[in-house]
């Protein structure tokens, strides 16, 4: 029976300090230290502590802001699938950055397509800039 609350003592612990992690993480990014949100966040990752929509634009945005587009266009994926194509119009223009810095022109034209499918005057704008 003590193994028992032992384990259970270590698995709160556990779950407490990667809660802890998300916190640092988000007051790192609120504090501009990139670096320090991302090994947060990672440290929480690799708890298998899994992040929200905000937390994973807050990653996304952090790799974006230290010119790790490779990274950032991973997050950024993971949030525009979850969210169902409905990111706000900042987001997606990052994402955007991050696909054409990654040199995937055909998925950067199939985003544009989707993302302004009801918007002709934007879609005619990105059609122009090719």
């Amino acid at each position: 029976m003590r193994i028992l609350y032992i384990i259970f003592f270590a698995f709160i612990c556990n779950l407490s300090w990667s809660q802890n992690s998300l916190k640092k993480a988000e007051q790192y990014f609120q504090n501009l230290d990139y670096h320090n949100a991302i090994s947060s966040y990672k440290k929480a990752i690799d708890d298998k502590i899994e992040l929200n929509q905000v937390q994973t634009e807050q990653l996304a945005d952090s790799y974006f802001n230290i010119n790790d587009y490779q990274n950032a266009k991973l997050w950024y994926d993971k949030l525009y699938a979850s969210k169902q194509n409905a990111v706000s119009e900042v987001t997606f223009s990052r994402y955007l950055s991050c696909v054409r810095a990654n040199r995937d022109y055909e998925q950067s034209l199939n985003l544009i397509k989707t993302y302004y499918k009801d918007n002709n005057k934007s879609l005619n704008f990105y059609a122009l800039r090719k």
